[in-house]
């Protein structure tokens, strides 16, 4: 699954913006960034937010594209549950 999640957003790379974004993160080896603009990632995670996917996604660390890590981030930050409710989710994840 997790190949599947990378291979689109590799579909949605932009080359200039991964020159930039590299300038940007002088400390990242410069291969490990696909380039997907801010708001298109986050059109994408809501795509597949609350799918099976996602869930699967979340549990197969470490991610190795700096992509990745913004859509794990960005998937944690769309849960809607309180904190309280939070472990029930994150106890999902974990199995």
């Amino acid at each position: 699954m997790c190949e599947r999640i990378r291979n689109q957003l590799f579909q949605l790379q932009d080359i200039k913006y991964k020159e930039f974004q590299s300038k940007l993160i002088p400390h990242m080896d410069p291969e490990r960034i696909i380039g997907v603009r801010t708001p298109v990632l986050r059109k994408y995670v809501h795509s597949i937010y609350d799918t099976e996917e996602a869930d699967i996604f979340l549990k197969q660390l470490p991610h190795m594209y700096y992509e990745e890590n913004n859509v794990h981030g960005c998937l944690i930050e769309k849960v809607k549950e309180t904190p309280a409710q939070f472990p029930r989710r994150a106890n999902k994840i974990k199995k």
